[in-house]
């Protein structure tokens, strides 16, 4: 893909973070708008611009909800994070073994589950983009769920008073 599709799915993106468009609104008009620049969209095109959507709306939604954990308060009720199958997405089948993936990058499982400090270096050594939230790998809709510091901390992923520190991360620019 050009930059000028780049560019495309890029205005898209925004059209549906401003509401000015519904998902579908917005891929029609990213389609069109490419057509316009005199580019030939073949079907191999379409599949590949209706897969980089909405895994780059996901991005930019997860990169929001990310920013807004890194506040102290929330931080303090939920510094852990599960990785979780998107329950709303049944009809996904996951191709990555994710358990296996999660140990390779230092995770440790906790009674079968794949669990860590927000701020742990897994989140990012897992992902192929490296940003400590999803999507993780480009066939993927792995989600995160939030933690209570009382399952952390029975869990041994913390102490009681031990405080977790995040940073903020810039809006990610790159259509993956």
């Amino acid at each position: 893909m050009t930059e000028r599709v780049n560019l495309a799915i890029l205005r898209a993106i925004e059209q549906i973070e401003l509401h000015e468009a519904d998902y579908q609104t917005a891929l029609r008009a990213t389609i069109h708008e490419i057509a316009a620049l005199g580019q030939t969209i073949t079907p191999e095109d379409g599949r590949e611009i209706r897969a980089r959507l909405p895994r780059n709306v996901f991005l930019r939604n997860s990169w929001t909800i990310y920013n807004s954990a890194c506040a102290p308060d929330i931080l303090k009720k939920y510094p852990a994070q599960e990785l979780i199958f998107n329950p709303r997405l049944t009809e996904f089948k996951e191709e990555i073994e994710w358990q296996e993936r999660w140990c390779t990058a230092g995770g440790k499982l906790l009674g079968g589950r794949m669990i860590a400090l927000k701020s742990d270096l897994v989140w990012q050594l897992m992902s192929d983009f490296g940003y400590p939230f999803p999507p993780f790998a480009a066939a993927s809709l792995m989600d995160l769920r939030p933690v209570a510091r009382d399952e952390a901390v029975q869990l041994g992923l913390l102490d009681r008073h031990e405080i977790v520190e995040l940073q903020t991360i810039e809006r990610p620019t790159a259509i993956i």
